[in-house]
């Protein structure tokens, strides 16, 4: 670790304590502490620090006020975000063990191509997400890794999750709703989950063409 790099102190059991203390308690902010540029903020990795890491669905992510990654990336810089997301990329790797770990360079590119992904999806992807896809990865519940990371297998383990995620909000929605007293919403929903049909298809196409840019 680097000696100039300076976390601030918080309070706990009332006792000020360095932060650095509690970064074993969340491996993706100690991978961004280790590796993140000098330049991009420290105060991000302790907002990874602080993210939920009880949620665990897609459902429990849609109720929760975790931030999320646009608001992360407006706060501390898109740079900061690709290091979140190369950070998760690569403890999917060590987790997994796969047999031919992708070359930096590959890494790297792949995680900005997966946050300028995030940044320009209209679906609140937050802090827990990536923690989420993260976990999918490597029990290989978005495909079989242990070979090694790909981008096809990355990507679609992201916009997947996407379109999932989407359709939990359509359903909190009609929840509120319904708590609200506004009725049925059937006509409601079956227009938005065309809408996100519609979506899913230009995302496939799309993870088509980053395929053929993004070189491992």
């Amino acid at each position: 670790m680097q000696d100039n790099k300076q976390l601030t102190t918080t309070s706990k059991g009332g006792a000020a304590v360095a932060v650095r203390d509690f970064l074993t308690s969340s491996p993706v902010a100690l991978r961004m502490f280790e590796r993140m540029p000098n330049e991009i903020p420290i105060k991000a990795i302790e907002a990874v620090l602080k993210s939920d890491q009880d949620i665990k669905t897609s459902a429990q992510s849609v109720r929760s006020l975790e931030p999320s990654v646009t608001r992360f990336a407006s706060v501390y810089g898109e740079r900061a975000l690709a290091a979140l997301v190369l950070s998760h990329l690569s403890l999917v790797e060590d987790m997994a063990n796969v047999a031919r770990p992708m070359k930096p360079e590959g890494m790297a590119m792949l995680a900005k191509e997966v946050t300028k992904m995030l940044m320009e999806e209209d679906v609140a992807i937050n802090l827990a997400d990536l923690q989420i896809v993260a976990d999918r990865l490597v029990k290989g519940e978005a495909g079989q890794i242990y070979g090694g990371l790909n981008s096809q297998t990355v990507i679609k383990a992201f916009t997947d999750y996407i379109s999932e995620k989407a359709g939990e909000i359509v359903e909190w929605r009609m929840e509120k709703a319904k708590e609200h007293g506004f009725g049925d919403f059937g006509t409601t929903r079956t227009r938005e989950m065309s809408r996100l049909k519609d979506q899913q298809a230009m995302k496939l196409y799309l993870e088509g063409t980053l395929n053929k840019d993004i070189k491992q």
